[in-house]
């Protein structure tokens, strides 16, 4: 078991398992209730920084990882910032989910997410507007999000 925790690609593979399950329950629950739990994003939050500390631990060092993944929480920030200023026509919930990936996810990766996320919400958003003629609809965004994810893990990105 030690050895196969040890192999990169096991760990890449079962990291990108792991935070697809947690996104599609996240994305269950953002359809189904209209919001994030705060108790689930703590513990992919938790799990995330497990993680890092695992992996500083085990060889890349606490200096790479803190310049690969801790700018990733800008974009979560960001999101939070957004949620605020819109009085939450984001949602805190999708910032502070932001900020969870922040640390499963490099910075890099964590904005190509949110931009391909953006992509994929303003398809159905746009065509919900124009059917319903509406210019202001709420959608859930963390099944985009999702969805983006499986997206990316399929390009091999």
């Amino acid at each position: 078991m030690k050895a196969l925790l040890a192999d990169p690609a096991v760990r890449e593979t079962a990291q990108a398992v792991l935070l697809a399950v947690y996104l599609l329950c996240l994305s269950v629950w953002d359809i189904r209730r209209g919001e994030l739990p705060l108790l689930v994003l703590a513990v992919g939050g938790g799990t995330g920084l497990l993680l890092r500390l695992w992996d500083a631990l085990t060889g890349s060092g606490l200096p790479a990882l803190c310049g690969t993944y801790l700018p990733g929480a800008a974009v979560g920030l960001s999101l939070l910032a957004a949620a605020r200023l819109t009085q939450e026509e984001i949602g805190y919930g999708d910032g502070i989910c932001f900020c969870t990936l922040a640390l499963w996810l490099p910075w890099g990766d964590l904005f190509t997410l949110l931009m391909a996320a953006l992509a994929l919400c303003g398809i159905p958003g746009l065509v919900i507007s124009l059917i319903r003629k509406q210019r202001k609809i709420a959608l859930p965004f963390l099944p985009f999000v999702t969805a983006a994810y499986l997206l990316m893990c399929l390009a091999g990105a």
